[in-house]
């Protein structure tokens, strides 16, 4: 069997001829890719360990972020995708069964399959050497997630809401009206309508960029500061405790006039100037909506929900009692749970 070493040593020199010679650096390469294949494929498995200890750097530093909740960086991410295509590439186990193969240095054949061999592993080397200078260079390895379009709310149960449900999505869906109110005295389930109506623009509302709900209850001060600090969470912004409020309303309203938003006050008690929380007043240019409940109707009047207004009553006697009987099933489960507890 031909020594494949001695044969790589007996042909350098001719390599080093065609170089001094000037001829294209192309024909160069193809000449020595056949010629020292053995010395290039040292140099590729070389070349994959420094790979191999860089992609664990950087498989570390984004596990260290996203346990952090923050999102890995797309280019990282396809960095590592390639890294891992190349790393499975198999050209090592071809390679040494190329070596082993008493044919290599005898036959046509031998010599078609190193120079087809060759060609691939100084490409590979050419790869690699460009994923081990990128994966050097990377100094940020992930982001900030960026918020879900919607923040999923409690669930309930419902009963009786379908009708006012119908309406508001109708309203909703109307490009002539920006701003819904809807009305009734408390306990009548306008919180449990909002959640609801929350939790489907999941499925359905993508037209927006972002829906935010937000608890406004002001039976006493407006919050202001409150009110803030759901907007900007839910806008993925940072919250700075030295801003003045004036400051961060004026703020706020800046990045949401960018976005197309959905926003939910509930429980508003007495009227206050959206601006000055740092909401912009939706109209039909923006697309944007607000849809506010309140027990009081000239409160949804002074808050602009003049073209739609839903008023919400009380359940009617077949869904309260329906509710009724839901309730008093689930604590009869839940003591019948508790008594088998006991007994065990």
């Amino acid at each position: 069997m031909a020594d494949p070493t001695i044969f790589c040593a007996a042909i350098q020199p001719v390599c080093g001829f065609i170089n001094q010679a000037g001829l294209p650096a192309a024909t160069a390469r193809r000449f020595s890719s056949f010629a020292c294949i053995e010395r290039n494929h040292r140099l590729l498995r070389k070349a994959k360990e420094d790979l191999q200890a860089i992609k664990k750097m950087v498989r570390g530093q984004v596990d260290l972020e996203t346990n952090n909740l923050n999102e890995c960086d797309p280019r990282v991410d396809l960095w590592l995708k390639r890294v891992a295509t190349v790393l499975l590439d198999p050209i090592d186990q071809e390679c040494d069964r190329l070596m082993q193969s008493s044919c290599l240095c005898r036959s046509v054949v031998g010599f078609g399959k190193r120079y087809s061999l060759g060609k691939r592993i100084a490409e590979l080397l050419e790869d690699l050497a460009g994923l081990i200078e990128e994966g050097n260079q990377f100094k940020t390895f992930a982001s900030k997630r960026l918020p879900e379009f919607v923040e999923e709310r409690p669930r309930t149960q419902t009963f009786g809401i379908e009708p006012v449900l119908r309406d508001l999505r109708k309203s909703f869906d109307s490009i002539d009206v920006s701003i819904i109110g809807v009305w009734g005295p408390g306990g009548v389930g306008k919180t449990t309508l909002l959640n609801t109506f929350n939790n489907e623009l999941k499925t359905w509302g993508r037209d927006y960029q972002v829906a935010i709900m937000v608890e406004v209850s002001n039976s006493g001060t407006l919050n202001k500061a409150a009110i803030q600090r759901t907007i900007t969470d839910r806008l993925g912004l940072p919250w700075n405790d030295t801003e003045t409020e004036e400051a961060r309303a004026r703020f706020l309203a800046k990045a949401l006039s960018r976005k197309k938003f959905v926003i939910l006050l509930d429980d508003i008690r007495s009227k206050f100037q959206l601006e000055d929380v740092g909401i912009p007043t939706p109209d039909s240019g923006s697309k944007s909506k607000l849809i506010l409940t309140s027990r009081y109707e000239n409160v949804c009047y002074q808050m602009g929900a003049n073209q739609s207004l839903i008023k919400m009553e009380y359940l009617e006697k077949e869904a309260a009692w329906e509710l009724f009987r839901s309730n008093l099933s689930a604590k009869a489960i839940k003591a019948k749970s508790h008594l088998s507890q006991t007994m065990l």
